[in-house]
């Protein structure tokens, strides 16, 4: 747990150069989220669901205006009303279950979106007639780290209400396993990103 905790710190030391940047922010949004859960909201008893459901969202909205920065122009206007949208129907949603338990289905949908966005701006950007330089690029490099990423966590939270009323001690060896590692091979390749000659 503190080992995938503090491995945001690599991109964050790494990548300060590039602290005005939002993929920057980004991580350290991730790691102010993870240090308050871990030393105030579980130590003291507090629903840490409540937590997570507002972080998703806002970790969700970030990735989404980074992924616009590079977007054709037709995709870009209609990025803000997508991001409107779905953060609207994503409260929606919690309003007619509850904000204090995990939301399941919230996080499924909005980390399957998140993978189909990377995807299509990987492919936007593969599909156009500027000659790009991969190995260079921080948005290819970070695009890649959304895929990996959300796709493999959208597999995983698609089965977390499944588990949680099934068998709790699958998802406990699951959620370690799976969730942490993913998070680090993408902290990774966001230290990456933040490296790149362009992000």
């Amino acid at each position: 747990m503190y080992i995938t905790m503090f491995s945001v710190l690599i991109p964050l030391i790494v990548g300060y150069k590039r602290r005005t940047h939002i993929l920057w922010w980004c991580m350290l949004f991730s790691f102010c989220t993870d240090l308050l859960i871990i030393y105030f909201v579980r130590p003291f008893g507090y629903n840490h669901h409540l937590l997570t459901n507002f972080y998703m969202i806002a970790d969700w909205v970030i990735v989404m205006l980074y992924i616009r920065t590079h977007l054709p122009p037709k995709a870009k206007r209609f990025m803000p009303w997508f991001i409107g949208s779905v953060v609207a129907l994503y409260f929606t949603h919690l309003s007619f279950t509850t904000i204090l338990v995990f939301n399941g289905i919230g996080i499924t949908v909005i980390t399957g979106l998140a993978m189909v966005m990377a995807m299509y701006a990987l492919y936007t950007m593969l599909q156009s007639k500027v000659v790009i330089q991969l190995e260079t690029s921080g948005y290819f490099w970070a695009n890649v780290g959304f895929i990996v990423f959300f796709s493999g966590n959208f597999v995983l939270f698609l089965f977390v209400n499944y588990f949680e009323k099934t068998d709790i001690t699958v998802l406990a060896l699951l959620w370690p396993l799976v969730h942490n590692t993913l998070l680090n091979i993408y902290r990774i390749i966001m230290t990456i990103a933040l490296t790149r000659k362009t992000i």
